[in-house]
């Protein structure tokens, strides 16, 4: 699973999602997190909770291996938060 978690809440979801997937026979969920886009600065000024080091950055090769791909970002307004159109995701 590929999510996004700027307070942990999305985090956990994909946590307890991993812990349900795990727990079927011959199946496994690898957590990855997506680079962060927002400065140090922002971070500090927003409190952010620390991150995870131990869930690594996805990479194209981590998606090409994958069998399935699920993603979990926050949502505000209906819509994915994320950086503007012209901007790149991954």
């Amino acid at each position: 699973m590929v999510f996004y978690s700027m307070y942990g809440h999305v985090e956990g979801l994909a946590r307890r999602l991993k812990k349900g997937v795990d727990s079927v026979e011959g199946v496994e969920m690898v957590l990855y997190r997506v680079p962060e886009m927002l400065s140090a600065e922002i971070l500090q000024q927003t409190r952010v909770s620390s991150k995870d080091d131990g869930i690594p950055v996805v990479t194209a090769e981590d998606l090409a291996v994958a069998d399935v791909v699920l993603f979990g970002f926050l949502m505000r307004y209906r819509s994915m938060v994320g950086r503007g159109a012209d901007e790149d995701f991954l």
